[in-house]
């Protein structure tokens, strides 16, 4: 099976401030073993899980760590935090490193990119985040699964799935959810 995710965040403290969407958690650790079970509880070791950006501000061994904790072949989708070079996420556990990616699921092309398309950069989280987007061309209805606006939206206009873990319960999602959020059936 393959499964998206986002915004993972491990060893981000300043998350758990009350603003910033995760103050539930007490530390970053009990946020870290949150998103571990729930990652393990639904992904198995022959899976493929893309990592649509924003993984840690962990150092490298404990990312190294968390991350091969983390059950399937993992390909990470670089977000605007990931600054580390391809081989050092590759060193960490990740099969493949990426600033975006295509993926046909059940004959449906997705693209793949940490940062919303333009529409979906509401004024909230413009004012929140800054002015960062992916670029399409005009009339391209390509659909996106994405990460970095974290609670702003799960989902945005027709095409914009965001996949990151303050929308989803901290649990990675499925390619047969993705197709279902698009209301979408297999076109093989």
């Amino acid at each position: 099976m393959i499964w998206f995710t986002a915004d993972t965040h491990f060893f981000h403290k300043k998350l758990l401030d009350e603003d910033k969407g995760r103050s539930q958690f007490r530390s970053v650790m009990e946020m870290n073993e949150m998103i571990i079970l729930h990652w393990n509880r639904v992904v198995g070791q022959e899976d493929i899980v893309y990592h649509i950006g924003d993984l840690s501000f962990g150092k490298a061994e404990e990312t190294a760590e968390t991350v091969n904790r983390l059950l399937g072949t993992k390909i990470l989708v670089r977000g605007n935090h990931d600054k580390r070079t391809e081989t050092a996420y590759k060193k960490m556990g990740f099969y493949g490193v990426c600033d975006e990616a295509g993926l046909n699921i059940q004959g449906h092309v997705f693209r793949m990119a940490h940062l919303p398309y333009r529409a979906g950069q509401i004024e909230r989280h413009a004012a929140k985040y800054g002015e960062f987007y992916t670029e399409r061309e005009e009339g391209d209805r390509t659909k996106l699964l994405c990460g970095h606006v974290h609670g702003a939206y799960r989902r945005f206009g027709a095409d914009i799935l965001n996949v990151g873990v303050d929308v989803w319960d901290y649990t990675p999602v499925s390619a047969d959810q993705v197709l279902a959020e698009f209301n979408l059936k297999p076109n093989l």
